[in-house]
């Protein structure tokens, strides 16, 4: 398992699914039953990676905007959702947060079943609930950048307003 053929894996789900995220989630865990217990595993080292590079202080205003707030979990769960949305929305989105204005809507950035997609298919092709012994390994991300920038002080929204007006202006309106 590669990163191509991870974002392969996530592009054929996601056109299968016609973006429906709960389809996407069961046709991704089937695609990775089909493929060698090692390779699920290998599969989840680069979510974790791909988990890890997302986790950005800019990305994290962003999901706060998109879905009206954003605690801890709920970033994680937006991060999952991100990565369901393919290789090129998720690189333009590490690029500039501000391209999610194309592929987002409103309080429906969160996809939580994204992040047990790897551990359920290993259960279901090994029998085994032994994934994070296989694993040998566990998600310790570090944030990129500061969540200072927006996220102190009570007046979050005026702040992501002027980091992000193109996300501020579809997610949360003119008048707000």
């Amino acid at each position: 398992m590669d990163a191509q053929l991870f974002w392969k894996l996530i592009q054929q789900t996601k056109r299968a699914s016609h973006g429906e995220i709960a389809q996407q989630v069961e046709a991704l865990t089937q695609k990775l039953e089909q493929l060698s217990a090692d390779d699920i595993i290998a599969f989840e080292r680069l979510f974790i990676q791909f988990m890890d590079e997302s986790y950005r202080a800019d990305l994290w205003g962003a999901a706060y905007l998109i879905n009206g707030g954003c605690s801890d979990d709920g970033f994680d769960y937006f991060r999952g959702w991100l990565i369901a949305q393919g290789e090129r929305a998720f690189a333009a989105a590490i690029h500039d947060p501000q391209t999610l204005t194309s592929i987002a809507e409103p309080e429906e950035a969160e996809c939580e079943e994204m992040l047990y997609v790897a551990r359920n298919a290993y259960g279901r092709k090994t029998g085994k609930d032994d994934f994070n012994d296989q694993l040998r390994s566990t998600a310790s991300y570090q944030l990129k950048g500061d969540l200072s920038s927006w996220a102190q002080g009570g007046d979050e929204e005026t702040r992501l307003k002027q980091i992000f007006p193109k996300l501020y202006r579809k997610f949360v309106g003119n008048d707000a």
